[in-house]
């Protein structure tokens, strides 16, 4: 079991679990879409966004915006809908691992 956190539009942050069998529909579930990755190589995280969220006219998530100045590779980037955010580790099968409670800790205090 791995754990996540989702990020509403609002900044409001939860905490979600999955498994290898059942991630992809869990973050697609969450985000309300395709699922896009943007690596957070700082965190060792990876934040996960709806592919068409700009399409679809989504709200901006200023907290998820945040974080990917903050700790992204690209500045530039707005991001709208909600989030989630997991380990970008992996085991040899390329299932995501769960990440850190360190990790974790620092995303729910986050402001």
């Amino acid at each position: 079991m791995a754990r996540g956190v989702v990020i509403d539009v609002y900044g409001k942050k939860s905490i979600t679990n999955f498994t290898p069998e059942t991630a992809l529909t869990t973050l697609q579930k969450k985000v309300g879409g395709y699922v896009e990755a943007l690596y957070l190589p700082s965190l060792e995280l990876t934040l996960w966004c709806d592919e068409e969220g700009l399409i679809n006219n989504r709200e901006p998530n200023f907290t998820a915006t945040k974080i990917i100045y903050e700790h992204g590779n690209n500045t530039e980037a707005i991001i709208v809908g909600d989030v989630v955010i997991t380990s970008d580790r992996t085991d040899e099968e390329g299932n995501i691992l769960d990440m850190t409670d360190e990790q974790l800790s620092l995303l729910i205090g986050y402001e």
